[in-house]
């Protein structure tokens, strides 16, 4: 890449960012023909955007950096691309700048003047705010540049390599990593300690580490750079940008808990194989479906085979995870369904049997069932094909009449809640449809036992504890289900069960989150929010990844679970999801801070002498000064902690 382009020694770091970057694009043999970016992304990366190393380009300057006689563009060199945004990295060589943008036209071919300028004039007159920076060149010696790295360094005369010097290899990330490793201390001469002169350090940190990431058999045999020498003396440059650690982010970390994105990989490892066989003999035993020829005039549905992670509450895998989900999309509405809604659980209904239990003393269980969609029965007609590396030899060309709902189905939420409704009216529960359709409570005497259902997870608690293990008993003769006892880990909340008391939190999530944003080693903040300030749908520039900014606000909305005291600022930031600035990005970035002091927090509910429920209201006046609208608010407790 250096050689090819005839680009000088002294961006050897940049050609090596470059080339991984590319690398992490390019499919590979040893990951079944994948990306690297694809397997830690999850989708398929973009390469439109990719241009040759070294070529000569002109960077656009906005208006704003620009007069009305001075040039509109820069001449560059093209080094890379940005990794804290979508742009390209450039240098400029006459004012030994480099420059940060997006709006770049490439000479990777002959252009013509007039070719340029036409495209020039399309950028300007793009009306998306430009991304254009500068930065100081922090290479030392940038006209002399670094030595080659396999010259001979006891020559009493530097001479200059070839500027169109052959690469040794096809790979130039390959030839730069070989020329790091034949650096040897053995030919870098003794200076004599009586004869004043540059210190004698040991090998630089940067090269150090690049010898740990990439070729580890070669630590030990690095070079000494020799120190500048300012006014006749010795300067210590140990913080000089060159000595400075240098990490490359070359996204091969893969992750050890592998997720199969096909039938086909998952088929090469034995785990997930066992995975899918355990979920095939679940449907069969189920009587999911029979075997049928295929219909007249009817075109069977699909199906496909999803591969997860589980995970325990202290984030080790629990378990692989395989299921058969049908392409219900395909499903035309009236004739492969009727209706699909089925209810769920409210936060503030659960929050309530949390503090209910707390306050009486009573132990919240949990228990999950397995393949709970495949319980319901289905009431149309709907086909399928047979899943992939399980069909039925002999009977190939025969498709699946689904008897009961399978995962996919639009009708299947609502098969398994009204199938286990209509058993659990069975057992003498009451249903009470009028708030929440999913809180069930019997009474027999003085014995009372609570009971909510969110989809397959079911939370169970009650003045008595056999005879909560009776109806568990009772309900495990009717489906398939996993007694998990006491409730520690619930929908991604962590519970804390003590005789007087029940704690719920999320710090896990918190954690995850923090990493997720980069954030974990951010200084943290004593509120969420500045006080009195007053946001806008203008703060600043447009904040160039909105999709970013929504999955953040999103993230802290489903905190909000256990940290309603975020949930004003929360408020606040989802009004400008649709356009948000970077004073918005800022502001979000401040709850973010604000957690990573506050992970322990939660919501802890305790015994109380008053056991009651009380609400607090409070609004503004005019508090939105754009359109001139009331904000109101409200939290409601029962005992010692919120539920709503």
């Amino acid at each position: 890449m250096l050689f090819f382009k005839n680009v000088k020694i002294m961006f050897w770091v940049d050609a090596v960012l470059c080339a991984a970057y590319i690398k992490n694009r390019c499919p590979s043999n040893a990951i079944r023909n994948k990306t690297p970016y694809e397997l830690w992304y999850g989708h398929v990366p973009l390469v439109k955007h990719l241009r040759i190393f070294g070529s000569t380009c002109y960077a656009l300057i906005p208006k704003v950096h620009r007069n009305k006689l001075g040039a509109r563009s820069r001449k560059c060199i093209f080094l890379g691309y940005s990794n804290t945004s979508k742009a390209y990295r450039l240098y400029d060589e006459v004012n030994k700048k480099f420059v940060v943008s997006r709006d770049v036209i490439f000479l990777e071919s002959s252009k013509s003047d007039n070719v340029v300028e036409r495209q020039l004039d399309r950028l300007d007159r793009f009306t998306k705010t430009k991304s254009f920076q500068e930065f100081d060149n922090q290479i030392p010696h940038l006209e002399g540049g670094i030595p080659i790295l396999d010259q001979h360094m006891e020559s009493s005369s530097e001479e200059q390599s070839p500027l169109h010097e052959t690469p040794t290899t096809d790979d130039p990330l390959s030839d730069v990593i070989d020329r790091i490793g034949r650096l040897n201390l053995d030919s870098v001469p003794t200076q004599s300690t009586e004869q004043p002169g540059p210190s004698q350090k040991g090998p630089p940190k940067w090269l150090t580490k690049t010898l740990e990431s990439v070729h580890p058999n070669e630590i030990g045999k690095t070079g000494t750079r020799k120190s500048n020498q300012q006014n006749g003396g010795d300067v210590d440059d140990s913080n000089s940008p060159i000595d400075m650690d240098v990490t490359y982010d070359c996204e091969l970390n893969l992750s050890t808990d592998f997720e199969p994105t096909s039938f086909k990989e998952a088929a090469s490892h034995d785990e997930w194989k066992e995975a899918m066989k355990k979920e095939y003999d679940a449907l069969i035993k189920n009587g999911t479906w029979k075997l049928v020829g295929p219909p007249f005039g009817t075109k069977p549905i699909g199906c496909k085979w999803v591969y997860k992670n589980k995970y325990k509450a202290d984030g080790s895998l629990d378990k692989h995870k395989a299921r058969l989900v049908a392409k219900g999309f395909a499903q035309k509405e009236g004739v492969d369904y009727e209706e699909t809604f089925a209810p769920t659980a409210k936060w503030a209904t659960i929050r309530t049997l949390f503090a209910l239990a707390a306050q009486n003393g009573w132990k919240v269980h949990q228990m999950d069932v397995k393949t709970a969609f495949l319980n319901g029965d289905l009431k149309e007609n709907v086909f399928m094909s047979q899943p992939e590396g399980f069909a039925v030899k002999g009977h190939e060309h025969k498709v699946c009449k689904l008897v009961k709902s399978l995962y996919g189905l639009k009708q299947a939420p609502r098969a398994w809640y009204e199938k286990l409704t209509e058993h659990l009216m069975k057992l003498n529960f009451n249903h009470f449809d009028l708030d929440d359709a999913t809180l069930f409570v019997k009474k027999v005497g003085k014995t009372i036992v609570y009971l909510v259902v969110y989809l397959d997870d079911l939370l169970m608690t009650g003045n008595n504890e056999s005879y909560i293990a009776s109806i568990k008993k009772e309900l495990g003769k009717s489906f398939e289900m996993t007694d998990l006892g006491y409730v520690h880990y619930y929908l991604g909340i962590e519970v804390t069960q003590h005789p007087k008391s029940i704690f719920l939190s999320q710090k896990k999530y918190i954690g995850d989150f923090l990493n997720r944003f980069c954030m974990t080693e951010c200084n943290p903040l004593s509120t969420p929010m500045e006080q009195n300030l007053t946001l806008t749908s203008i703060e600043g520039n447009e904040f160039e990844d909105a999709t970013k900014y929504r999955h953040l606000v999103g993230s802290l909305i489903d905190l909000t679970t256990t940290r309603p005291d975020i949930s004003f600022t929360v408020g606040i930031l989802s009004r400008f999801m649709q356009k948000p600035c970077e004073g918005h990005w800022s502001t979000a970035k401040s709850v973010l801070r604000y957690l990573k002091g506050t992970q322990d927090l939660g919501i802890k509910y305790t015994q109380e002498d008053d056991f009651s429920l009380i609400g607090y209201s409070d609004s503004d006046f005019d508090g939105d000064k754009e359109t001139w609208v009331s904000t109101s608010g409200y939290a409601m407790s029962l005992g010692s902690g919120a539920i709503s």
